[in-house]
């Protein structure tokens, strides 16, 4: 069931709008999609989110856009008393050599472990 708390995209990747979700008959979902063109397109979907109510897949189905998790974070490459190289968050109090200092991107879906 399509909801107006969630994101959603078109299964071609489109970004979609939701406006309303109870407009009642067949196609009781109304909002927009992204086109290629940076056009916003008005278009109406069934309550499970398909295009067409005859069953047959579009690629403008909705498809639920889960919650992402994006961050930056500084790391130390840093080599203990044995030569033993590791990472660490950059910044802490710690008795190993740092040889390095870089910048790390985590991209992940919420709920996904790293």
């Amino acid at each position: 069931m399509i909801s107006k708390d969630k994101q959603y995209k078109t299964k071609h990747g489109n970004e979609v709008r939701i406006y309303a979700t109870g407009c009642g008959g067949d196609y009781s979902i109304h909002g927009a999609f992204h086109s290629r063109d940076g056009k916003w397109t008005q278009e109406e979907w069934t309550t499970e989110g398909q295009y067409y109510n005859d069953g047959v897949d579009s690629d403008l189905d909705l498809v639920e856009v889960e919650p992402r998790i994006k961050v930056d974070i500084e790391v130390d490459v840093v080599k203990d008393d044995d030569g033993i190289i590791d990472i660490i968050p950059a910044h802490r109090v710690h008795n190993y050599e740092v040889i390095g200092r870089t910048s790390v991107s985590i991209d992940i879906e919420e709920g996904e472990g790293l």
